[in-house]
């Protein structure tokens, strides 16, 4: 999704972002409606803490690589299965009434 700055008063240099969804004009026979876009636009720009981060985003922080690919290692050979009936075990284990 594009973003805009407009330029409220030229002598301040204050500013709003609009998206661009919202500038278009797609009324329908004269109906007054919000264009194609715009109100997914506004609710994503009243979302982020930054407004900046619209227009040029954040650095992604480090991924989480490990968790993800033992995952599909244990897909792959099959371990799958053992690793849900030891779950289900231990579960059943901890909602046992004690003796």
């Amino acid at each position: 999704m594009d973003y805009l700055q407009l330029r409220d008063d030229p002598s301040t240099g204050a500013a709003r972002t609009v998206p661009a969804a919202c500038t278009g004009a797609d009324n329908i026979a004269g109906r007054a409606r919000l264009p194609l876009g715009c109100a997914n636009a506004l609710n994503l720009q009243r979302m982020v803490q930054d407004t900046g981060d619209l227009h040029r985003g954040q650095a992604m922080g480090p991924t989480l690589a490990a968790p993800v690919g033992r995952a599909a290692q244990q897909y792959l050979l099959g371990e799958t299965a053992d690793l849900e009936r030891r779950r289900e075990l231990e579960r059943e284990r901890l909602a046992a009434p004690a003796p």
